[in-house]
This record gives C-alpha cells, structure tokens and sequence, in this order.
C-alpha cells in the first residue's frame, strides 16, 4: 500500500480520473454528493463495496468482479481492510489513495476509520469531518491493537490494519504492537507564511530581515483572533443577539473561532508597552523551533500554539 501515492500520480498523468464536476449547489438540487461516489477511476466494473456503503448499494459491487457465488464466499475471500489516518489532512489522503487503489483496482473492500468522524471518500454527503473527538487523536494504536487481536475488525472499534502516515518522532508509539513499520516515501517540511495581500502590500514582509526590531508595526498587522464567546461578551455591541449574529449554542461552539452560521470570526490587537504581534503556530506536539528562531533572530512577535482543528478556524 506503500506505493499507493505514485499510482496515483500514473493514473492522473494518464488521464484516467474522471474529469466529471460535482453538482452545483442550486436551490432546490437535493442530489448534490461527491462525483466520485461510484468510484474514482475510468473502469467497467463497479468499485468494491465496504461496510461504509448502504446495504445492497446499486453504485458499488458487494462481491467484486469475480463470479465468485454467495455474498458470504465473497466477504470471505475478500477480508475487508480497514484503514486510520491521522487527524490531518496528508494523511487522510493517503487513506483515500489506499482506498481507491484497493476498491477500484483489486476489488477488496476499505474502511476509513474515523471514529466519530466521516472520512469516507466515496461519502455520499462530501463529508470531510475531523470531529471534535478524533482531534484528539494523533495515530490510534489502540484500533492497531484491535485488529492484532481481532483481525476481521468485527464489531470491534476502533479498529484498523493500517495506519498510512507516522513522521519519525512518533514512530516509538507503536512499539508496543507488533506491527511492520515501513517508509512510504513522504517527506515534510514547515514554514512560515503571511497572506498573499500583505505580501504584496509590503514586500519587506517576504524576508524575516523585514521583521527584525520592528514591534509596534508588527504589532498592529498581526493580531490576535477571538472565540466565539469571548467576542460576544466582550466586543459585540449586542452581545451577539441581532443580525445575523447569535450566541454559541453550546460549551464546544464557544470555543470556536469560526462557525459556518452565525460567527465569522474576529480579531484584536494586542495592547501593552511590550505587546507583540501574534504568530499562529503549530500545535504543542509538533517538533517545531519557532520560539528559539523568533528570540535569536529578534523577531518581536509572539508564537501562540492552535490545535489543528483550531488552526482550521481561524484560517478560514
């Protein structure tokens, strides 16, 4: 499954993705899924079913391509596969790319694990959810433990054969399970960006030597976002009961720093003789250097750390 990514990369240079657009969201048009939601690549027969699919599902094929007789010598024959990706999204990827490639070509059946998230591909609402639980979760060993114990995965969750993306430093959390842990060619970097319209408003900005001593100034443009409940509380003139504003409906909405209806997200400058501007960083977890390349290159802004979904937030 490991050289699932370059399939991919063959089949698109080959032109053999469907090159069909997912239905527009017009008033009235309750049909709007994924276009893929049969499957992704241009073939005769229907992709492979899995457990994630609506019973006798007319878009997919519950016994493969072979006539291979009853339903039950066929689930036996093809061992459903089930798959945990990590709450970001190259890993979700790697998910799908394993779940085409085994569906679609080799007619053995995946299932996304996500916990109390949808992250099927072939989800017939384009369900992209990390859920609030499943942030919580950075590579789910106890679903590799399960399915060690129990390797059909019946009934047993979470529960998972594979896990597509593990970066190094973690690697030591698996040791526990005897599992085979191979390379599948990734390799990562971070770095720091600012959006396009500032740059192009200051170009200084596209060089850390343009951040050098430069508080006040740095302060004004990066400023600090604000929770939903916090903003209406303390910055909305109605305290958000009027216009298109309302006020969080639970503890977990107030804790956002945007909502698809109802908060659009806010956000403050600092105040204070020393006050810095802000830094979105990377989760706490992450084995990043921000805080020693901001203090030895004099950079006067503060790096404040966002769990992923968090990050998610305030980027939209």
């Amino acid at each position: 499954h490991y050289y699932y990514l370059s399939i991919s990369i063959f089949l698109l240079l080959n032109g053999y993705i469907k090159s069909q657009q997912a239905p527009s969201s017009q008033p009235g048009n309750e049909t709007q899924q994924r276009s893929y939601i049969d499957g992704c690549l241009e073939r005769k027969n229907k992709r492979r079913c899995s457990t994630q699919d609506a019973q006798n599902s007319p878009i997919c094929d519950s016994c493969g391509t072979d006539s291979c007789g009853t339903d039950s010598s066929c689930l036996s024959k093809y061992r459903e596969i089930r798959v945990s990706p990590g709450n970001w999204e190259t890993s979700v990827f790697y998910a799908w790319i394993i779940q085409i490639a085994l569906s679609e070509i080799y007619d053995v059946p995946v299932y996304i694990e996500g916990g109390n998230s949808s992250l099927n591909f072939y989800d017939p609402d384009n369900s992209f959810d990390f859920g609030e639980e499943f942030q919580k979760i950075k590579y789910n060993i106890e679903a590799l433990s399960n399915a060690k114990e129990y390797s059909g995965c019946e009934d047993k969750k979470p529960c998972a054969h594979v896990i597509p993306e593990m970066w190094p430093q973690f690697s030591s959390d698996a040791t526990d399970v005897d599992v085979d842990q191979n390379v599948n060619g990734m390799t990562g970097y971070l770095s720091w960006f600012i959006p396009k319209e500032l740059a192009e408003r200051d170009t200084s900005l596209t060089s850390y030597l343009g951040y050098i001593g430069n508080r006040e100034y740095l302060a004004q443009i990066f400023k600090y976002p604000v929770k939903w409940k916090q903003y209406c509380e303390k910055f909305s003139k109605t305290n958000c009961t009027s216009g298109t504003e309302r006020y969080p409906e639970t503890k977990i909405e107030g804790e956002r720093y945007f909502n698809e209806t109802g908060y659009g997200g806010y956000f403050v400058n600092c105040t204070g003789d020393d006050c810095r501007g802000h830094f979105l960083d990377y989760p706490c977890n992450w084995p990043v250097n921000t805080v020693q390349q901001l203090v030895h290159n004099n950079i006067p802004l503060k790096a404040v750390s966002y769990k992923y979904n968090e990050r998610e937030q305030i980027l939209k």
